[in-house]
């Protein structure tokens, strides 16, 4: 049968519509969920884009009756109640690159991952004070200069007398593994917090405590009745403060090349619940960018007088 006029340019467009079809369909299927992070040439700071593709946040495990609520203080009493219940018996894992000894290391839980929060412990006292590093991972230094100063605590020095310290060098292991500033969720730890100012954003995650990192730091702070807390991040090069902390911050900045500046408290921080909400008096320690590139004794070197008057003020 001869074939009409003007069908075969038709069958041509129709084929041709079908094979571009396929290929943007074959080229979505391929695209990645989530943008490469670039590191600098020390492979460390690298700056996080404008906008990044978060992965999923997975919903927390709480079991509540059909309508009921509960208050995000009430979520950090009943994970602090499990955490009191398994601190006694909970170790870290042995690590021979961390210093001190294995039985002054404690876990205070784990990331989504599966990395141990471990923080070292020693003195004891009615002051309690936690000392924490890299809550943002792409923010190293930190660890380092937590680690040294770990190193200096195992001799139980003199202004450790009447305090109990509480150290963690990795409060973001994740993050801090891929040198990036959030969790594996996506999400900034330091404004997952419970405070009153806490902003619903993904970035913040879908409620404050939804991540495992933050409900252990808020645990362990319950938990052990911290009196005072020191936070290490990077890059600004000066020491904030939140809460009755001016004079804490001042002995700092007398002890070290940093000075005093209030920068104010973001929604869901550390400085913000505890500082605002909760009265513990708070330093952020804010080391330069360019100190993830020192080695640890030249870190100690310069900021060591600052934690240890951080410590024995």
């Amino acid at each position: 049968m001869p074939m009409e006029a003007g069908t075969l340019p038709r069958i041509c467009a129709i084929a041709a519509a079908a094979t571009l079809l396929l290929g943007a369909c074959e080229a979505f299927e391929g695209k990645p969920e989530e943008p490469v992070v670039p590191a600098d040439a020390a492979g460390q700071n690298a700056p996080l884009p404008l906008v990044e593709t978060m992965a999923p946040v997975q919903p927390a495990t709480l079991s509540l009756a059909p309508g009921a609520e509960r208050a995000p203080e009430a979520v950090v009493q009943e994970s602090g109640n499990a955490i009191r219940q398994a601190d006694s018996d909970s170790s870290a894992a042995p690590d021979p690159d961390r210093p001190g000894s294995d039985d002054s290391w404690h876990c205070a839980g784990q990331s989504v991952e599966g990395r141990d929060i471990a923080y070292a412990e020693y003195g004891e006292g009615e002051q309690v004070i936690l000392i924490l590093a890299s809550i943002h991972g792409n923010e190293p230094a930190g660890t380092p200069l937590t680690e040294a100063l770990i190193e200096r605590l195992e001799g139980g020095p003199a202004w450790l007398a009447g305090r109990r310290v509480l150290v963690v060098p990795r409060a973001n292991p994740d993050g801090l593994a891929k040198r990036r500033r959030l969790n594996a969720h996506g999400v900034d730890l330091n404004r997952n917090f419970p405070s009153d100012n806490w902003d619903s954003t993904r970035r913040h995650g879908h409620e404050p405590l939804s991540e495992p990192e933050s409900r252990a730091i808020a645990d362990l702070i319950q938990a052990a009745k911290v009196t005072r807390i020191l936070s290490i991040h990077q890059p600004v090069g000066l020491l904030d403060y939140d809460g009755p902390a001016e004079g804490l911050a001042e002995a700092m900045g007398a002890a070290g090349p940093l000075r005093v500046q209030r920068l104010g408290a973001r929604p869901g921080s550390l400085g913000s619940w505890a500082g605002l909400d909760r009265g513990i008096p708070i330093v952020t320690v804010e080391l330069p960018g360019r100190a993830a590139n020192i080695p640890r004794h030249e870190l100690w070197g310069t900021y060591g007088e600052m934690l240890i008057a951080g410590v024995s003020h």
